[in-house]
């Protein structure tokens, strides 16, 4: 442990937090809605100050005013967390709609999610919090700057409040659970404010948008939830008025929608945040604005350009993203399953920050509808098998720490902590690096080539560093 305490030191690692007990509140805290990014006036350090509940030291949490509850059709994958989201809008305002996307929103919007996890696995009533998230559009942005602002919260275990997250290095740790009687640690990210721009950069909000709203209150499932948002305040019009039967996209387990709805919708939802409109730093598009194409329609994202596309990328087993008839060959869901250790930056997963376990439903969703594509029976197609090892868990309070929590400085373009125990330099042994999960890590990529260690390490904890052509292996803690 002592070899992460050095790395921080080095880093200058800070948590933001105030001492102070929790307040009732009855709406959101300036601090939190006129927030601009500047470390001149941090948020609130703990969130029982922010207004987001009227008291916060209960499970039976209220909240404050002006904060509205919404859901989507098609949620973003996030480790199987269970999440919820609100909307709070400054007095007096409301947010104009579109038909689909781009909705404009006044200074001062702030928008909220919840994450929670089972603890124990399959078991709702040990679900915890484990982060809040605001996402703010502050006040005067020019046109090139980018309005929203990331806020991020890591709750105790306890539940009895939650600490500001370092705005500029995050959060990396377990959340320790159990599976089947065996005590396990997830791993999680709590995004620095870098993060919370990659990923909404180029569309801005990536859930309020009309294809997720359009679907039955949670008050009356009677009513639509973009004509309830409307009767609340929240919304100038009803973007789909006069239209019941308006496009929308549906969730995984909708089995009334069709395969090619939902997985298209999944692709939208998970993807076209960067695959998508606007300057995208990806190529394609996976925006899922136009039910009326077909799936081979061109000329760009699923309308096209990923249906048969060669990649040149995942060797002679992938020879195209998406390829018709041949899930196990399809270079997209190859990228979905694999999945990389804390503290090494994503080279082939994706989506490549904040997530730690593939999506099996997805996964399962997607298989179908790509053996669908060709004429080859359900039972002839799988999924491609790229990972070594199904577990995607560390042990739990180990080198993450468990109630002692233990955090990490965000990882730089492919730089990695690895260790070296004992038990990996036995007689004739191959010198090798371990992964954070104690597995064989021998290869480490460079540029287009690979590198091993030119003779035995000793024990230790090492930070790894890889440059084209190079690799830098420095001892960090004996």
């Amino acid at each position: 442990m002592g070899g992460y305490g050095l790395m921080m030191g080095f880093r200058g690692l800070a948590l933001l937090a105030v001492a102070s007990a929790p307040v009732a509140s009855s709406g959101l805290s300036p601090a939190i809605r006129d927030f601009d990014g500047s470390a001149i006036s941090p948020p609130p350090g703990k969130l029982s100050r922010t207004g987001l509940y009227q008291s916060i030291g209960t499970e039976a949490r209220v909240l404050g005013d002006g904060i509205v509850p919404f859901r989507i059709n098609s949620p973003l994958w996030s480790d199987g967390a269970i999440k919820e989201r609100f909307i709070s809008l400054p007095p007096g305002t409301k947010a104009v709609p579109t038909d689909t996307d781009d909705y404009a929103f006044p200074e001062g919007t702030v928008f909220i999610k919840n994450f929670r996890i089972d603890t124990v696995q399959g078991d709702s009533s040990s679900r915890i919090l484990v982060e809040t998230r605001f996402l703010v559009r502050h006040a005067g942005a020019s046109a090139e700057d980018f309005p929203w602002h990331g806020i991020t919260y890591r709750w105790a275990r306890d539940q009895s409040d939650a600490d500001l997250v370092s705005q500029e290095a995050g959060e990396n740790g377990v959340v320790n659970i159990r599976m089947g009687g065996a005590l396990r640690g997830q791993r999680w990210t709590w995004p620095n404010k870098d993060q919370c721009v990659t990923c909404h950069r180029n569309r801005g909000i990536l859930g309020f948008i009309t294809p997720q709203l359009n679907r039955p209150s949670g008050g009356d499932a009677a009513v639509n939830q973009l004509q309830d948002l409307k009767d609340r305040g929240v919304l100038a019009s009803n973007p789909i008025a006069g239209r019941p039967g308006a496009f929308r996209w549906a969730g995984l387990g909708e089995t009334g929608a069709s395969l090619e709805l939902r997985a298209r919708s999944y692709f939208a939802a998970n993807c076209s945040y960067c695959h998508g409109v606007g300057e995208s730093p990806a190529d394609h598009k996976f925006d899922y604005f136009h039910p009326d194409r077909s799936i081979d329609q061109g000329p760009e994202g699923l309308n096209g350009a990923y249906i048969g596309k060669t990649t040149h990328q995942g060797g002679d087993a992938f020879p195209q993203f998406i390829f018709k008839g041949y899930p196990e060959s399809s270079y997209v869901l190859k990228r979905m399953i694999v999945r990389q250790d804390f503290g090494f930056t994503p080279t082939e997963q994706m989506p490549t920050l904040a997530t730690f376990l593939p999506d099996s439903a997805g996964l399962g969703l997607l298989k179908d509808w790509i053996c669908g594509l060709g004429s080859r029976p359900a039972s002839a197609c799988r999924l491609p098998e790229v990972q070594d090892d199904a577990s995607y868990w560390d042990p739990p309070a180990a080198l993450h720490g468990g109630a002692a929590r233990s955090r990490f400085p965000r990882p730089m373009f492919r730089e990695g902590i690895l260790r070296v125990s004992p038990g990996a330099l036995g007689p004739g042994a191959v010198p090798g690096l371990l992964d954070l999960r104690g597995r064989p890590y021998a290869l480490i990529r460079s540029g287009q080539g690979e590198f091993r260690p030119a003779a035995p390490l000793r024990p230790g904890v090492y930070l790894v560093v890889t440059g084209t052509g190079t690799v830098a292996i420095n001892l960090l803690k004996d």
